[in-house]
């Protein structure tokens, strides 16, 4: 029977380096053209409680069908930011980032590998989210998705993982993308209810 390996939190192990990782995956605050229109959007839901069905904010083509996928996203945004200024869209910006982070660093820890492995891929993954970590409704993709990825590590069969080949179970699918877990992991079980919870409430009207 294989042993357990101890699981080292990078909490624990290094705080210091989880905060430094965050303030990496952080450190870029430019904001992107796309900003605007998600900020005009959320406005525009706030003050009359619905969009327009065409897209009325472009020159070129005003009465194309539009669906505000990311609605709930723009509501968020625009009210901070009507509220709070660039303060609020940071601030946003920075618990989503180092909600993301935790979650990294918690998935690690069921691994059970050693800390200095765990804190290199921590700082490469940093590293990897800097041009990801936008003003963008996409900040709440990573927030989820990286949740969903410790729910899937959490349920992981307690011998190596490559040992093993567990049954998959199709938690989430659309037209994009799908997502699978282990089928005796919580995120099989629990794991597509916030996926499709978030794709109901910030993606369609």
């Amino acid at each position: 029977m294989t042993a357990i390996p101890a699981r080292v939190s990078l909490w624990r192990y290094s705080p210091a380096l989880v905060l430094f990782a965050i303030v990496i995956a952080d450190i870029r605050q430019l904001s992107d053209p796309d900003l605007w229109i998600h900020l005009l959007s959320g406005r525009e839901l706030l003050a009359h409680g619905s969009l327009p069905l065409t897209n009325i904010y472009s020159y070129s083509a005003p009465n194309f069908r539009c669906l505000h996928h990311e609605w709930l996203s723009e509501v968020i945004m625009s009210a901070l930011f009507d509220n709070y200024g660039p303060f609020g869209l940071k601030l946003l910006k920075f618990i989503c980032t180092a909600a993301t982070i935790s979650f990294i660093v918690s998935a690690e820890s069921e691994t059970g590998a050693p800390a200095i492995a765990q804190a290199a891929i921590l700082l490469v993954a940093a590293v990897i989210m800097i041009p990801s970590m936008q003003f963008r409704p996409q900040i709440f993709d990573f927030l989820a998705l990286s949740a969903i990825v410790v729910l899937t590590a959490a349920g992981r069969p307690e011998a190596n993982v490559m040992d093993s080949q567990p049954d998959w179970r199709l938690i989430y699918s659309d037209d994009d993308a799908r997502l699978y877990a282990p089928a005796n992991s919580p995120a099989a079980h629990l794991g597509g209810v916030p996926v499709k919870g978030v794709v109901l409430f910030t993606k369609f009207p």
